[in-house]
């Protein structure tokens, strides 16, 4: 009979403990939000993220008991009350990053202040968010601190971490996106402005002017993709083609040459 009672009285004060945590971390939670304004904790990396471990794995189990639909009705109303996000956001960033690869034809993105400035028009608040967050993924690789699954879920989705594939992309790679996009889409123009669409403008622009490289000349014409880089072909009636961009004089489309029998721009 005694040990039944020591029994239930460890299950009465485990409960206890138990709830009473549960109440602390959603307290935690809801000081955080009022002084932050927000429920994203800071990056592992972050200044006072050490602070927050265990708030952090907290929300981690809440998440995960979500998904697993064992938690709690109550919880997951006194959660959705905060405006707690179910889904971890680092899957859904990725996420968005994945929409954005189907729209624009690429994830490999500059940094957040070129996002803001190289494609014209009002900035693309969720672009420049994605490059914020692209960049987060690099710097955690470089310390060693993405763990393999991301590293590799990032890599086939085309974003490159090593320090030698920084800055701009090379031509070939590019080159090689724009197909991916065309035999996926039938059309060398992505729909959605970014890093790709802005490439294909400017080499359409250069291949019009004369001023593409022989040897790239001849990687388009040996992929059969030149009819579809005309600009009838490419803007069609929906967007006529005085609206592309022009090549910058620094931008590396054309490979420093130019087509014979073209005289150089002055």
């Amino acid at each position: 009979m005694f040990p039944c009672l020591y029994s239930l009285f460890d299950l009465i004060q485990s409960t206890f403990i138990s709830f009473n945590l549960i109440l602390f971390r959603l307290e935690q939670l809801k000081a955080y939000q009022a002084e932050h304004g927000t429920l994203e904790l800071p990056p592992l990396t972050g200044s006072g993220s050490g602070q927050y471990a265990n708030l952090r794995g907290w929300m981690y189990a809440q998440r995960q008991s979500y998904q697993n639909k064992t938690l709690e009705e109550s919880r997951i109303k006194s959660l959705n009350e905060l405006g707690f996000d179910f889904e971890d956001p680092w899957e859904t960033a990725f996420r968005k990053l994945k929409k954005f690869k189907r729209e624009a034809g690429t994830a490999r993105l500059p940094k957040a202040k070129a996002c803001k400035s190289d494609y014209g028009g009002e900035p693309d608040a969720e672009l420049v968010e994605l490059c914020k967050w692209v960049q987060t993924q690099i710097a955690l690789y470089r310390k060693d601190e993405l763990d393999a699954e991301k590293k590799k879920r990032l890599r086939e989705l085309g974003v490159h971490m090593k320090k030698q594939h920084m800055g701009k992309a090379p031509w070939e790679d590019r080159f090689d996106e724009m197909m991916d996009y065309y035999h996926t889409n039938k059309t060398c123009l992505p729909k959605r402005n970014g890093p790709l669409r802005q490439w294909v403008l400017e080499l359409v622009d250069l291949i019009q002017s004369g001023y593409v490289s022989k040897k790239r000349q001849k990687i388009i014409d040996e992929a059969k993709i030149a009819p579809f880089l005309k600009p009838e072909v490419i803007f069609k009636e929906s967007e006529p083609a005085s609206t592309k961009r022009k090549a910058a004089p620094s931008d590396d489309v054309s490979g420093g040459g130019k087509k014979s029998g073209k005289k150089s721009r002055r």
